[in-house]
């Protein structure tokens, strides 16, 4: 794949900079989309959007880090925690994070609408992390964490 765009390496996979875009909608209404161009750059952008989006809404907010022809995550900003939804493009199919299967209750997150999800959803940040860097990687992220349909 030729790409005159701006581009780095990383764990093996070459990203370019069209390819990974940050999407996500404060307002309700007016949808922002950036492209990001390293692991640092979108793990920064992560933590400002967490942020701005308190002021909008009381309850963690998600953004979507797109792949071209490869699908999307949908990422919950939680303090120290995190929950994923991926959409998986080549089998039209939508899989949830798995914490800890024995976790009671649920958790609110902002995911296009007020989402209340079962706590086993709930991963830390740091598998979160992996999970993003392997995403963005254009590595297979089945093994960063589980999974659940």
């Amino acid at each position: 794949m030729e790409n005159s765009n701006t581009s780095f390496y990383m764990n093996g996979a070459t990203f370019y900079a069209m390819s990974v875009v940050l999407a996500y909608c404060m307002d309700g209404n007016n949808e922002i989309q950036e492209t990001v161009t390293s692991f640092e750059t979108l793990i920064s952008r992560l933590q400002i959007i967490k942020k701005e989006a308190k002021e909008y809404i009381s309850i963690p907010f998600s953004v979507d880090i797109v792949v071209k022809d490869k699908g999307y995550i949908s990422v919950g900003l939680g303090e120290n925690e995190s929950i994923i939804i991926w959409y998986v493009a080549t089998d039209d199919v939508y899989l949830t994070s798995l914490g800890d299967e024995q976790a009671v209750g649920t958790k609110l997150y902002y995911f296009g609408d007020w989402s209340e999800l079962p706590a086993k959803h709930t991963i830390s940040w740091e598998a979160a992390l992996s999970v993003i860097k392997a995403w963005i990687g254009l590595e297979d992220i089945n093994d960063c964490i589980n999974w659940i349909s």
